[in-house]
């Protein structure tokens, strides 16, 4: 079974339909797709110049911090509906936000203030889900359960 698109029905202050195309990846696109479930990435992984990342229902992680960039601007397209995506981003990586919520969040966690050797751009939208962009500046030892 292959999710093409996802079409989300609004209600109440959400009233306008939505839908979320999920493309099939390429040597130049990765699309990594969560449907109840979850998904790590880390060491070993080649974060392309532009990755799809589509999350109805599930959990992805995406830990960069030893993780070989293949463009000094990357582009993560972050589509979650009911789901939890986290992005843990090393030192000298800068972050750039341009992500759409509806009954979501987006946190923006222990990140350098300056810009770095790299510039990591999130769009995309979130509907009743969150994305975590967790820093090298973030607490390790305030991690708390609650």
């Amino acid at each position: 079974m292959q999710f093409q698109r996802l079409r989300l029905v609004g209600f109440k202050s959400f009233v306008d339909p939505t839908e979320l195309v999920i493309e099939p990846g390429s040597p130049e696109r990765e699309a990594i797709n969560v449907v109840l479930g979850e998904t790590k990435r880390s060491a070993g992984w080649r974060l392309r110049a532009s990755t799809d990342l589509n999350v109805f229902l599930g959990e992805a992680e995406l830990d960069l911090r030893e993780v070989v960039f293949e463009s000094t601007t990357p582009s993560i397209k972050v589509n979650a509906c009911l789901g939890e995506v986290r992005i843990i981003v090393p030192d000298g990586v800068a972050v750039r936000d341009q992500t759409s919520v509806v009954l979501g969040e987006v946190k923006l966690l222990g990140l350098p203030q300056n810009g770095g050797t790299a510039t990591l751009s999130i769009t995309g939208h979130v509907v009743l889900g969150e994305i975590k962009v967790i820093g090298p500046h973030q607490s390790k030892a305030k991690n708390k359960w609650w």
